[in-house]
């Protein structure tokens, strides 16, 4: 005798009515490697499920959540969160990768989400406009132009020499 398992889950899960910031990261990603004939390219990675593996969070920030002492409401428990590396990847380096910032957001929501820089600050981002403002914004900076400078320079070196 055969039995069906009934789905419990809905039909439906509803529209998605923005565009998530990784799809906006991988299409970014993309558009670096274009420019820089695939020498270079924008790479997104999952850091972690939790806000302790945070490459840019302070040592005390690490070890309140470490100790519990941040978790004082059900909305900031570490598994709520999401994050993401923006790496320059470079190819030619043995595919060595620079951390160009970190995103972080509610697993339930896309917005707001924290844009975590290099240099240990962070702002919150509320909506998709606003992150493509700030990606902008970094991506025209003096700091990356300069990696990117130094990532070719460095990539075309290796890759003439091979």
């Amino acid at each position: 005798m055969t039995t069906t398992t009934e789905s419990l889950w809905p039909s439906d899960f509803g529209e998605i009515d923005t565009k998530s910031p990784v799809a906006i990261l991988k299409e970014q990603g993309a558009q670096l490697g274009r420019l820089t004939k695939n020498i270079l390219t924008g790479e997104v990675t999952l850091t972690a499920s939790n806000r302790v593996n945070n490459p840019f969070m302070s040592e005390l920030e690490k070890s309140s959540h470490k100790l519990g002492k941040v978790f004082i409401k059900p909305s900031s428990y570490a598994q709520d969160t999401i994050s993401f590396n923006f790496n320059l990847k470079a190819s030619a380096l043995q595919d060595y990768r620079y951390v160009l910032f970190v995103i972080e957001y509610d697993i339930a929501k896309c917005y707001p989400l924290k844009f975590h820089l290099t240099d240990g600050k962070y702002t919150n981002i509320k909506d998709e406009t606003e992150f493509q403002e700030a990606l902008k914004e970094i991506f025209a900076s003096d700091r990356t132009k300069k990696v990117i400078q130094s990532l070719l320079a460095q990539s075309t070196t290796v890759k003439d020499s091979n």
